[in-house]
């Protein structure tokens, strides 16, 4: 525990960082299997109940650059907001509290490995490993043995390289933006319960994507670059499209489906429903009061039969794109 806690109180922004990137890595099996084919299709949506705007839905991207922004549209929808609602709280009262919180929930999900690196996997891949995490500068090459493979993995996913770096994300940005702000910061999950999400989820293929990320981090760091300026365009459709490109790269799409569904099963569909019990009521009550809820998630929760966007149809919400002016210049 001594170990990771030194670590966390070192890093502690980084880890939740590293969680948000894994997800958006190995996402695109999802975007391949439920095309976009609406051309209205946006990650900005505005949510009404009963003839009044009750809300707003954004979906994120997790990194950025020192020039990522939020859009014009969504600013103006924030400064309407009562509340923010994120996949887990970003504002904390205090740094104590922060670290804290981070503290205990790592501890909990990421338990100490007994193996040694060389016992779970190759020596070519274990030497990777150990140069993955010596660029990090977070774990002493001693203590390395004691972290779990996912753990690992999200260390070297944090790798991402160059300008991209999550500090420059959606989620940082919007917490910057709120401050000072009448806005209430509202979390769908508790930081642990995200964590434990991801563990359970990426369990079966850690193995997989630590190898394809040490073979490729070059070409993935220049697709993620794509993948960022797609999103910044509001272009959903070469978003997916990149997407796609980095699972070809990441996974064994024929030979691990089943782990794959399990994935996507664990750290999208069945959380999507989760939110959705929250947010159903939070958004009809809205109707009868003057609340307004702006929902950040990330942006494949939003897409397909089983995402945010058509799940709020289901419960009778309309959602309607939106798009930034300076995006349709």
């Amino acid at each position: 525990m001594s170990v990771i806690r030194k670590i966390q109180a070192r890093f502690r922004s980084l880890f939740m960082a590293g969680l948000l990137l894994v997800m958006a890595i190995i996402m695109p099996t999802y975007a391949e299997k439920t095309p976009i084919s609406n051309p209205d299709a946006s990650f900005l949506w505005k949510i009404s109940y009963e003839g009044k705007d009750v809300g707003a839905l954004l979906g994120t991207v997790h990194i950025g650059t020192k020039e990522s922004a939020i859009s014009d549209q969504a600013a103006l929808l924030i400064d309407q907001s009562t509340h923010l609602v994120t996949e887990i709280q970003i504002v904390f009262p205090s740094i104590q509290d922060e670290q804290r919180i981070y503290s205990q929930a790592i501890f909990s999900a990421f338990k100490p490995e007994t193996r040694t690196i060389e016992e779970r996997f190759t020596p070519q891949y274990a030497e990777g490993v150990r140069d993955a995490l010596r660029k990090q500068r977070i774990v002493l090459l001693a203590q390395q043995d004691q972290l779990s493979n996912e753990f690992i993995l999200m260390m070297m996913m944090l790798d991402i390289g160059k300008e991209y770096h999550a500090d420059f994300g959606m989620e940082k940005l919007l917490r910057t933006y709120i401050s000072g702000k009448t806005i209430e910061n509202v979390g769908l999950e508790e930081i642990g319960e995200s964590l434990e999400y991801y563990v359970e989820a990426s369990k079966p293929l850690s193995k997989i994507m630590i190898e394809a990320w040490l073979d490729n981090q070059a070409l993935l760091q220049g697709l993620n670059k794509d993948l960022i300026q797609s999103y910044e365009k509001n272009d959903i459709e070469e978003f997916t499209q990149v997407m796609n490109q980095m699972e070809g790269i990441s996974l064994h799409a024929d030979e691990n489906e089943a782990d794959i569904a399990h994935y996507y099963d664990v750290l999208l569909f069945n959380r999507n429903k989760a939110w959705l019990k929250t947010l159903s009521p939070l958004l009809k009550e809205n109707a009868k009061t003057e609340n307004f809820h702006f929902i950040a998630v990330g942006a494949f929760h939003l897409l397909s039969d089983e995402g945010m966007v058509e799940l709020l149809r289901e419960e009778g919400f309309e959602l309607t794109p939106l798009f930034d002016k300076r995006e349709l210049d």
